[in-house]
């Protein structure tokens, strides 16, 4: 399922390059939004199953901080690099440092490297 949603994926952003039409657009959001369920629905699975030997918790919250740091880095990249859409992407930035925030208030560094630790074995 992977494989076919990633494919199906990259279709429709070749499709979106070389088609400049308002309807095939619009019609493109709605196949993307079923393509990447058919990715990221066996893949948290996937990390949940893995997880549940140590702590579904713990490795939610892992796969939460990863999913986030690189959205900070994508948003700011946006940011920096394109001159449309800045009050959306600062917006987004700034929920995310939020988000991080919180985390650093509910777990100390060490606790989360503790976690980690915890995970790996």
């Amino acid at each position: 399922m992977i494989i076919v949603g990633a494919l199906f994926t990259a279709l429709i952003w070749g499709m979106r390059m070389i088609f400049d039409n308002d309807i095939f657009l619009y019609v493109s959001v709605f196949f993307m939004g079923l393509f990447t369920i058919l990715v990221m629905v066996p893949l948290d699975s996937n990390i949940y199953e893995k997880g549940e030997a140590v702590d579904a918790l713990h490795t939610s919250m892992f796969r939460n901080i990863f999913s986030m740091s690189s959205r900070i880095l994508l948003f700011g990249a946006m940011l920096i690099l394109l001159n449309f859409f800045e009050v959306s992407f600062a917006t987004a930035i700034g929920g995310l440092m939020v988000l991080i925030a919180v985390n650093l208030i509910a777990f100390t560094p060490r606790q989360v490297k503790e976690l980690g630790d915890e995970v790996v074995k």
